[in-house]
């Protein structure tokens, strides 16, 4: 599994420059065209921007063996999720790798995936109640695709 490698505060090649507020709000429309955020509020796309994590994976590593409580968000890149007989599924660009996937997760190329931690999650939705319902609905109708 890899092990968290800081890279720059927005999805950008790596050695790009530290998040500026332009950046940010770069990030927040990136944020907003996702699968699985793309119904919050701005306000509340802003605030999650402090609560991800970025993470370089390169090609052919592992991000998580499969049990990872994380939810993970591709900023860039590719990956695949394991699956008994092989790939089950492939994940691109503002897709969602959700909490235990159910299989490995190996990028395909060197990619750069956005964490989201219980605990950052738990966070976030303290600091914005509203949010809650609207992830569960997006993480079930995720779920169900």
């Amino acid at each position: 599994m890899v092990t968290c490698r800081p890279v720059a505060s927005t999805v950008l090649p790596a050695g790009a420059a530290p998040a500026a507020p332009a950046a940010v709000l770069s990030m927040v429309d990136f944020l907003g065209s996702a699968e699985l955020f793309g119904a919050l509020e701005r306000a509340q796309l802003r605030d999650l921007v402090s609560h991800l994590q970025p993470v370089h994976i390169g090609a052919g590593e592992l991000l998580s063996d499969g049990d990872d409580e994380a939810l993970y968000l591709v900023g860039s890149g590719r990956l695949e999720i394991g699956g008994v007989r092989g790939p089950a599924a492939a994940r691109g660009a503002g897709q969602v790798i959700g909490a235990a996937p159910g299989g490995p997760v190996r990028a395909v190329r060197d990619s750069v995936v956005l964490r989201l931690s219980p605990g950052a999650l738990a966070a976030f939705v303290r600091r914005h109640p509203k949010a809650r319902p609207v992830l569960h609905r997006e993480l079930g109708r995720l779920s169900a695709a």
